[in-house]
């Protein structure tokens, strides 16, 4: 039994589009979250499961899509060189070279092979500006010699292939080159915000978009090669003339896109507003940021031979889960002190066969810092609250 599967470069396009820019309007909505709702040291698990959609971050959907789409240029421009080789055309040394510049840039969008070269410009020497992402450096001069190299290939198209060539490139290359160096100068003059988030999003949709252009030219040329595969394309005039049958026997395809668009758009209102329910109050930003920066210093204070764990809440005899901790480090360890940070509500656990500091030490470095609100519970203390908890059990 023969299986054949009739490609529409045309639908394919679209298809491919729409998702690059659903997943472009989606890592906008979870910057916009990201850094104008959520707050970091309270939405730390919030915002990681938002990087997830997130295009300018890497081992992300957007990022995995963008692999995929160059891996499957490098494909269909694979099948090309050999069909080109097999009638001896004498550019198909051309066509094996984008074969393999596809075939490197499907990697390099997965493993971020460019910025290797970025991080080692930028240690060699200090840029700023639009050349703040050094690598800029060296992508421009490879664009400029591969477009010399290309002017023959170029001209020897059919004029509606060369155009849809002529548009895929300067579409990604302008992301890739032009708003990246918008997006670099952006950051060197204000950090990551989400104006920087929103500009490097459009490079991001620039590139996934000239690629889906591109994926369209060589479906077209693929379909007019005669060249024998496993799939057959078919022609935007056969594909207008075409009687297709239903695919889907309740929904068409159309209401079918339009539910799955109506799912989307829902999910994102659930999303946004989850995301605002989650919004922190003031107190909250405080103790968080109390609990980082006393963290901070305590573990700044105890050397490697010192285990130094946070606990959930305060430490006193109704924290049952606190004084369990504590008894489990009294088990393994000779002395436990604690320190309780009032106003972020934390409690930390120091021990040590020996600790090299006492409560005054600790006071002292907390006092120097800044901190006054706490209570430091020395090892004997420790072992009372404790003792107390297994004779409640007892």
């Amino acid at each position: 039994m023969r299986f054949e599967y009739r490609i529409r470069p045309r639908r394919v396009g679209l298809i491919l589009g729409a998702v690059a820019l659903l997943l472009a309007a989606q890592s906008l909505l979870t910057e916009y979250l990201t850094e104008n709702v959520l707050d970091a040291t309270v939405n730390a698990t919030l915002i990681s499961t938002l990087d997830l959609f997130s295009v300018n971050a890497e081992d992300t959907i957007p990022t995995w899509y963008s692999t995929l789409l160059l891996f499957g240029a490098s494909v269909l421009l694979a099948s090309i060189t050999l069909a080109k080789r097999a009638g001896r055309d004498k550019f198909s040394l051309h066509w094996l070279g984008l074969t393999t510049i596809f075939v490197y840039l499907s990697m390099d969008e997965g493993a971020v092979i460019h910025e290797l070269a970025g991080s080692y410009l930028g240690e060699t020497v200090e840029f700023g500006g639009y050349l703040t992402f050094a690598w800029l450096l060296v992508a421009v001069p490879l664009v400029i010699v591969l477009g010399i190299a290309y002017v023959r290939f170029i001209l020897h198209l059919p004029p509606r292939t060369r155009a849809l060539f002529v548009l895929a490139g300067l579409t990604y290359v302008g992301g890739a080159v032009l708003i990246e160096a918008i997006s670099a100068n952006q950051y060197d003059l204000a950090g990551v915000n989400f104006g920087y988030l929103a500009i490097a999003t459009v490079e991001e949709l620039c590139e996934m978009l000239g690629i889906v252009l591109f994926i369209y030219a060589l479906l077209s040329v693929a379909g007019s090669l005669g060249y024998a595969a496993a799939y057959t394309v078919v022609d935007a005039a056969e594909d207008a003339s075409a009687d297709t049958p239903t695919r889907f026997s309740r929904f068409s395809e159309h209401r079918t896109i339009w539910l799955a668009a109506g799912l989307v758009v829902a999910a994102n209102m659930v999303l946004v507003f989850f995301a605002v329910g989650q919004v922190p109050t003031a107190q909250q930003v405080l103790n968080a940021t109390a609990a980082q920066r006393a963290g901070s210093i305590l573990y700044a204070l105890a050397p490697s031979e010192v285990q130094v764990t946070r606990m959930v809440g305060l430490f006193e005899p109704n924290n049952i889960t606190a004084r369990r901790m504590t008894a489990l480090l009294l088990e393994l360890y000779d002395e436990v002190m604690v320190v309780s940070l009032m106003s972020a509500g934390q409690s930390f656990a120091l021990a040590g066969e020996t600790l090299p500091f006492d409560s005054r030490g600790v006071t002292d470095v907390l006092h120097e810092n800044g901190e006054i609100q706490f209570l430091i519970f020395d090892t004997p203390a420790v072992q009372m609250i404790t003792g107390s908890m297994d004779a409640e059990n007892r």
